[in-house]
């Protein structure tokens, strides 16, 4: 039926051997190129013998995620999102996502090397442009939405895995503190 047994959501990230790829498309149903991509992408990856979790969005109509279910092969794991998407990052080895800004920075915080495929329909440029700088600073991959098929999603995941982990490129994630701590100063003078 597509759904998993979520015990093993619970175990810790070291428990799982291996890790796995997290694909996920966000709430919308702008994502089901993405889920319908990677699924044809795992067989022509490096990836093709890690398990993929593809998290389809509760925006997706059940009957799409009953197809998506039934189109994925071996080793896939077709589910509605999750709540605990952030402990499921910080134990893959890989997350293919759209570009939204909580996600990404749940990734990066998570340490997860990663693929981007921005979303880019009517006149949206924010996620292209943060994907696009993110990249240049080697913490993940992008695939522009236009140029989306599974051998460019293929290859953008070897890339990922095979590039340094992300915890080197240097990205402070701690804005929040920062702005408190500048605010702060500010008010003491």
């Amino acid at each position: 039926d597509g759904q998993a047994d979520l015990g093993d959501a619970a175990a810790p990230a070291a428990a799982r051997a291996g890790g796995e790829v997290v694909v996920s498309a966000g709430g919308g149903a702008v994502g089901e190129p993405l889920l319908r991509a990677a699924i044809a992408a795992k067989p022509l990856s490096r990836a093709r013998d890690l398990s993929w979790r593809f998290l389809v969005g509760h925006g997706l109509p059940d009957g799409i995620l009953a197809d998506i279910a039934a189109s994925a092969g071996p080793g896939c794991l077709v589910e509605r999102a999750r709540p605990d998407f952030r402990e499921l990052l910080g134990g893959a080895r890989l997350s293919i996502s759209q570009g939204g800004y909580n996600t990404v920075l749940e990734v990066l915080s998570a340490g997860t090397r990663a693929v981007i495929v921005p979303y880019a329909g009517g006149r949206e440029s924010e996620q292209t442009l943060r994907a696009r700088r993110l990249a240049a600073r080697g913490a993940l991959q992008v695939v522009p939405e236009a140029g989306l098929t599974a051998e460019t999603l293929a290859r953008a995941v070897d890339a990922a895995l095979a590039g340094p982990p992300p915890a080197a490129t240097g990205i402070d994630l701690g804005g929040i503190r920062t702005t408190v701590s500048i605010l702060e100063g500010l008010g003491a003078g």
